[in-house]
């Protein structure tokens, strides 16, 4: 008999995906920078200095979360601020080409890997995708595609480590410009304080649509 094993997985994953982006209020704690590196930034010519790119740990509603800056023009908070949880393809709105920026950010996300958003990441390589999405955020332009990217021009530029400028022109270098939408990826949204992106929070919804598609996953391995 045909092992459909995968079919069952497959209405599991996407029980999960659909319930992803629990939109509304949040109580968000600043909790320490991750794993990150120092680099020399510049931001509309307003802001010259040296910071820390790569994660942060906060607390979502008392649960931990790794998250990495969007809004490289504000300041971050400190303490406990109410944020505003959206799916990050509404993270962008106010930004000329916002939706084309979400979907290249979610694309370099991708690109980095599931382990920038664990404690063992490599700083390196979170660094090169904050800086990566900060040059996303600040200068990509839908009609310029790739030649939109210069860390030495533009809006943002960065400087100072080469190891981490490098790591994130090898992740702009990646990007195909394909992703049809941000799915996977939530945004925390402050009007005073910088903004942030994680990995998206699957509701309890979706969790138990997911789990409901375990009986029949068991039954047909049997059968199988």
């Amino acid at each position: 008999m045909k092992n459909r094993t995968g079919h069952a997985a497959a209405i599991a994953a996407i029980g999960i995906a659909a319930g992803a982006a629990q939109a509304g209020p949040v109580t968000m704690e600043f909790g320490e920078v991750a794993r990150a590196e120092i680099v020399t930034i510049s931001v509309q010519d307003e802001f010259e200095g040296r910071v820390y790119a790569g994660s942060i740990i906060q607390q979502v509603n008392d649960a931990e979360r790794y998250t990495f800056c969007i809004e490289p023009e504000q300041a971050a908070q400190t303490g406990v601020s109410n944020f505003e949880r959206v799916g990050l393809g509404n993270a962008f709105t106010a930004r000329a080409d916002g939706g084309a920026k979400a979907r290249v950010v979610a694309e370099l996300a991708d690109i980095a890997g599931p382990s920038i958003w664990t404690s063992t990441a490599s700083k390196i390589a979170a660094a090169a995708f904050q800086v990566a999405a900060w040059e996303v955020i600040s200068d990509y332009d839908s009609t310029l595609g790739a030649s939109s990217f210069d860390f030495a021009g533009g809006s943002f530029r960065s400087w100072g480590n080469s190891s981490v400028i490098t790591a994130a022109s090898d992740l702009l270098s990646s990007l195909t410009f394909s992703r049809a939408d941000a799915t996977g990826y939530d945004a925390y949204l402050h009007g005073d304080h910088q903004d942030f992106m994680s990995l998206s929070v699957p509701t309890p919804g979706a969790i138990a649509v997911a789990f409901a598609g375990m009986p029949l996953l068991a039954a047909r391995r049997r059968r199988s």
